[in-house]
């Protein structure tokens, strides 16, 4: 199951542009991920693509 959530946190990279978890200290990023909070998805995010997302993430949401 990481693989997958891997490849989204990828994507989310590639179509945000962004880097996760910027400016975020490491307690931040270490209680995001145990607790399994996916990415906040970008507003102008294709419904098609949000629905790629909400599949690699489905256990998550």
């Amino acid at each position: 199951m990481i693989d997958v959530w891997s490849f989204a946190n990828f994507l989310w990279e590639l179509l945000s542009r962004k880097i996760p978890y910027k400016n975020q200290g490491i307690y931040t990023i270490r209680n995001f991920m145990k607790n399994d909070l996916p990415l906040p998805l970008p507003d102008d995010l294709p419904l098609e693509m949000r629905k790629i997302f909400e599949s690699c993430w489905k256990k998550f949401l």
